[in-house]
């Protein structure tokens, strides 16, 4: 006698959060979807309160104000947050700073004014961005600031660290399949049973409306950073949001980089590294720290044409030997 076959009921579900669209679909063998979905999307909004730099009630911009006066108390899971990126920040070959803000409000107010920064104006900001000014006190659970400019700015990594409490909170309702993606840069695959891995389709650095290629992700997360996604002019120059915390200057040229990992958190952090340093010496650092790592990088050299760098171990197609893409609903996109 053969075993009847269950189907998985679909619930999907996005929302504007931490200033993108995060998207999350899950498949349930009953209706409890939709309630993991309501969950991990609260959690998201709980985050973004607690971690918001626009926010100025949230706790993130409350430390900014005051921990260069005084000894700051923060909540357990603030501390662990910041602890973990300054963590990060020291093994990451100072490709990754939690406390790039000057820099950040530097050049957004050059954008503002039209005008680049001085270097002395670049070199000042570049100093208040040092992870030594950012001081933890362990018993006492407070953060304090050794200079007045001192500011903490987790975005990205924030994001990250909210996909893995979103996919925690998912796998707690014993799905058997699930995929968040928060805004293409920070996704999250969760596979439970037998069944077709997940496909990420990654665009095109210039030219979003075209993949320079595909992977699959098996209960994986990817981080994608880029260059062109997010860019400012200035005097009719074009610069990239991406800023090089080691130079104090904007990403120069037109490319990706994406990471793959057990966690989305970190995954930001190595992106970060491989988009700066270029895969083969991000790896070599991820390889000094322990961390598994599949890694893509791609560099567009103005036309339609890229160069594509990757992980032996990543499961890549280029468009010449991947499925065709018939229909965007069977794709998650990245980049």
């Amino acid at each position: 006698m053969r075993g009847v076959v269950q189907e998985l009921i679909k619930a999907c579900h996005a929302e504007y959060l931490m200033g993108t669209v995060v998207e999350i679909s899950v498949w349930t063998l009953d209706h409890s979807g939709d309630e993991a979905i309501d969950r991990s999307m609260l959690e998201f909004k709980r985050l973004e309160n607690m971690f918001s730099r626009f926010d100025e009630c949230s706790e993130l911009a409350l430390i900014n104000r005051q921990a260069a006066t005084k000894d700051m108390p923060v909540s357990d899971e603030f501390f662990r947050v910041v602890s973990s990126a300054l963590e990060y920040s020291a093994r990451s070959g100072g490709c990754f700073s939690p406390g790039l803000s000057p820099l950040v409000q530097t050049w957004e107010r050059a954008a503002r004014n039209g005008c680049v920064p001085a270097d002395t104006e670049i070199h000042k900001a570049q100093g208040l961005c040092n992870p030594d000014l950012v001081v933890l006190d362990r018993r006492r659970r407070s953060i304090r600031f050794l200079d007045r400019g001192v500011a903490l700015d987790l975005g990205g990594f924030v994001k990250g660290y909210a996909v893995d409490r979103a996919r925690e909170i998912i796998q707690s309702y014993g799905c058997e399949r699930a995929f968040i993606n928060a805004g293409r840069s920070s996704l999250a695959s969760i596979i439970r049973s037998a069944g077709a891995l997940h496909r990420v389709g990654i665009l095109h650095p210039e030219n979003r409306a075209r993949l320079v290629g595909s992977l699959l992700l098996d209960n994986q997360c990817l981080s994608t950073s880029g260059t062109r996604e997010q860019f400012f002019e200035i005097d009719g120059r074009t610069f990239s949001h991406v800023i090089d915390p080691r130079t104090g200057m904007p990403v120069q040229g037109v490319k990706s980089a994406t990471a793959v990992c057990a966690s989305a958190a970190r995954a930001e952090v190595i992106s970060k590294m491989l988009l700066l340093d270029g895969c083969s010496e991000a790896t070599v650092r991820c390889d000094l720290n322990g961390w598994s790592l599949d890694s893509l990088t791609v560099v567009s050299e103005g036309g339609p044409e890229v160069y594509i760098e990757h992980s032996s171990s990543l499961q890549f197609t280029s468009p010449g030997d991947a499925v065709e893409r018939t229909s965007r609903d069977q794709w998650e996109l990245a980049g």
